[in-house]
């Protein structure tokens, strides 16, 4: 009985949607009318249903089929269609996606969906809304410290939002439906959006099995497919530098997991793999657009074919850029004028594109001069994604090496550690004014630890810390209007004279929490690398060690782990914050954290020398 009542409820850990199944009361409701009770019991019903807070997300103001021979699944199924159609009509993408997931489990109810509603349906499921708005959140988070945080990987979002399309797709596939264009275009996209080639190549390849001709939209998501596999991820996205080690690890058939994104080399290397798609592209007559050329730019670069980059932003767009970097600016021919309404008309898709092929392959200046040669070019602002790309290739190439990697290639483009602090002040200058992120304020305050540079790395971590507190209040602000909701018993919160769905506000308080989460490692990053720091170089660094230590820990207590020890000049120093913040929760005198001041021997061992309260 209760796999026919299979409902998608809250999860109240704020994780994933969980399967509903009814309490005894509700099936025995469910029974009586399948056995042919009056209309008065199936109001009531009807009444139960909408004021159970498990079912919030059904349309509660719709009529229910009063003919007992339907039985209760026709009855739910009835429920969600007509919530599917209050979701398109409201655009809510959540409810659409549970509604018409418990609508398609009827199988007359798919067969009778208009292909008009059913385009519209695929297109209100779009991915930038299911699955890339968690990619900025995933995207300097490792799986450990994922794990760590209790948040969800990026992976399961991944395969959940493929699944439910898998799911949308074989329902409509069982009706005796074809998809056309449209639909096959809209898979493209959702195969994109979670860089799962395997997806992508199996809808490519129904598509042609049904003789439906992509266009230049559906090449483009088949060839940024192939480009970004698994390039979100955090273990393949370090292993995209074109150094000797990766491009011997990416040249096999059997390759490790971080370097299964993409094989390197003749015959079935990316590039000859993505010059054969667009050579076929070429036949059926289509035209390449910006996009195209700039992923056709991406595979070469992937291999390190630089030559062949060049050749494209030539011809193309006329940027030479062996010329721009040996010449005059004034001496250079000019580019290509294309008008706005063309479809090679330069994007901020082209400058991101630059700044991570030159970035990728250990040449940051040439990335830093052709995006800003291009951006004057062709009035565009530099976007702050390119801008921290730029900083994040900059900072891996500043990076000192050791063991291994310094004769793997890793020393390739090498830059000085001080290259970080110039294009941190480029970019927060005039005339490009950009607010950098928690991401790149990590980036910096890693690089100026390294450097040893007290004072900035204070100032820094003070303004990261801004950042982390307006997360702080948009996850409380979406905390409340979640909590409010639920107690409304309803399908909507009324907030700001907005009709709000409540699995719209479950989504953004998981967004919220994750980003908080997120800040909230990174302000425990720096405060470690703070007090483990014993090379400040600088001239007051006794009074660093005796005074600035102490308003350090003071200042930053709420991000101290349990314990804190640091060495100083005559030992060690163990602080047990742990029992200060105890005493401060019973709102008792506050303790003074315990100092244990450890002496080193001559021959190498420790004696104990005091245990007090500080003073």
């Amino acid at each position: 009985m209760s796999e026919q009542f299979d409902r998608l409820a809250i999860d109240a850990r704020f994780k994933r949607p969980l399967q509903y199944f009814p309490s005894q009361r509700e099936q025995r409701r469910c029974n009586q009318l399948s056995s042919g009770n009056d209309s008065a019991t199936v109001s009531s019903h009807q009444q139960e249903l909408g004021q159970n807070v498990r079912l919030v997300g059904l349309d509660r103001h719709v009529d229910l089929p009063t003919d007992p021979d339907q039985g209760p699944t026709r009855i739910a199924s009835s429920i969600a269609a007509k919530a599917v159609v209050k979701a398109l009509r409201e655009q809510d993408h959540d409810q659409l996606l549970r509604a018409f997931l418990e609508a398609s489990t009827d199988s007359e109810y798919v067969r009778s969906i208009p292909s008009t509603t059913f385009t519209e349906i695929l297109y209100l499921l779009e991915p930038k809304y299911f699955v890339e708005a968690y990619k900025d959140v995933h995207y300097d988070l490792s799986s450990a410290y994922v794990q760590q945080l209790g948040i969800r990987p990026i992976q399961t979002f991944f395969a959940d939002f493929v699944g439910y399309l898998q799911e949308i797709i074989s329902k409509r596939r069982e009706g005796g439906h074809v998809l056309g264009i449209v639909e096959y275009k809209m898979l493209l996209n959702c195969a994109r959006s979670v860089s799962d080639k395997e997806t992508a190549t199996a809808v490519w390849n129904d598509m042609r099995k049904d003789k439906v001709q992509p266009d230049t939209v559906c090449y483009n998501h088949y060839l940024e497919v192939k480009c970004w596999s698994g390039a979100y991820l955090p273990a393949q996205r370090p292993r995209l530098r074109v150094i000797p080690y990766n491009m011997v690890m990416r040249s096999g058939k059997e390759r490790r997991e971080e370097f299964r994104g993409y094989q390197v080399g003749n015959p079935w290397g990316l590039k000859l793999e993505i010059v054969r798609l667009f050579d076929g592209m070429v036949r059926e007559g289509m035209l390449g657009d910006e996009k195209t050329f700039a992923l056709m730019m991406t595979a070469m670069g992937r291999e390190g074919d630089l030559k062949g980059v060049e050749s494209i932003l030539k011809k193309v767009w006329g940027v030479d850029v062996t010329k721009l970097m040996e010449e005059d600016e004034v001496a250079l021919e000019g580019v290509n004028p294309y008008p706005t309404t063309s479809p090679l008309r330069p994007t901020t898709q082209l400058l991101f594109t630059i700044a991570h092929i030159f970035g990728s392959n250990n040449d940051i200046p040439t990335a830093l001069r052709l995006v800003d040669y291009v951006s004057r070019q062709y009035s565009l602002q530099i976007p702050r994604s390119v801008w921290s790309h730029l900083l994040e290739w900059t900072f891996v190439l500043s990076e000192r090496r050791y063991g291994p990697r310094r004769t793997d290639g890793s020393y390739l483009g090498r830059l000085p550690l001080q290259s970080v602090a110039s294009l941190w002040d480029t970019m927060v200058s005039e005339p490009y004014n950009i607010q950098p992120t928690m991401p790149m304020y990590n980036r910096y305050i890693k690089n100026l630890n390294i450097r040893q540079m007290v004072k900035p790395t204070i100032q820094k971590m003070r303004e990261g810390k801004h950042l982390y507190q307006d997360a702080y209040r948009a996850y409380r602000i979406a905390l409340r209007q979640y909590v409010i909701a639920l107690r409304s018993y309803g399908e909507y919160s009324q907030s700001s004279n907005t009709r709000i769905g409540i699995y719209s506000l479950q989504r953004k308080l998981e967004r919220a929490r994750m980003r908080r989460a997120r800040d909230y490692t990174f302000l425990k990053r720096w405060v470690r690398l703070l007090l483990g720091n014993t090379r400040w170089n600088y001239d007051w660094s006794r009074s660093w060690e005796r005074r600035g230590l102490a308003d350090a820990i003071e200042e930053w207590r709420p991000f101290l782990p349990a314990r804190v020890t640091y060495p100083i000049r005559g030992g060690i120093v163990s602080l047990d914050i742990k029992r200060t913040r105890r005493s401060t929760r019973r709102s008792r005198p506050q303790r003074r954290p315990v100092v244990t001041r450890v002496y080193i021997n001559p021959d190498g061992t420790f004696r104990k020398y005091l245990s007090t309260p500080a003073a």
